[in-house]
């Protein structure tokens, strides 16, 4: 029976989907997008950080919007996820904050992106032209003109140039 029931609503969800034209699908996607913002919402509004974070990751892989990002940022803050929560306030900070962010806004995620920072660690690199550079195993595609910005802790950075592999 059951079997039966999961056949019956993959078949109704292939119809309804594959019936709807794309531009209809692309609505019910970010209509549904927008419900899981609005749960991360409540979400932290009540406390449960890791939870929202989870809702506001969902959401912001369809809305590339200021407002998902800073959502998201505030709940990688909450729930200790320094380096996301750097980044993404970096995101909406630098160069100029988003014309969206209010100036208590801007204020806010200036101070928490302060203690983010300071929560994370900056590896600064000067390499050759033409140096490929890895950290932790995984190749950086150019060299970086900011440093790098890691988790306190070890890590290995790997420079190799003209044949020749340095690891630091």
């Amino acid at each position: 029976m059951t079997r039966r029931r999961n056949i019956a609503a993959l078949v109704t969800a292939a119809v309804v989907l594959g019936g709807l034209p794309a531009a209809a699908a692309d609505d019910l996607v970010v209509t549904e997008a927008k419900q899981r913002m609005a749960e991360g919402k409540d979400l932290y509004g009540a406390g449960k950080y890791e939870a929202a974070w989870l809702k506001y990751k969902q959401a912001c892989v369809v809305l590339k919007s200021d407002n998902c990002t800073r959502g998201l940022a505030f709940t990688e803050f909450k729930s200790k996820r320094w380096l996301d929560a750097y980044q993404h306030m970096r995101e909406l900070l630098l160069p100029a904050p988003k014309p969206s962010l209010t100036p208590p806004m801007v204020d806010e995620l200036s101070r928490m992106m302060r203690e983010a920072y300071a929560k994370t660690g900056h590896i600064g690199v000067r390499a050759d032209t033409g140096a490929t550079l890895s950290l932790d195993g995984t190749p950086l595609l150019a060299s970086p003109s900011d440093a790098i910005d890691v988790l306190p802790g070890k890590h290995v950075l790997e420079a190799s140039h003209l044949g020749r592999t340095r690891r630091l």
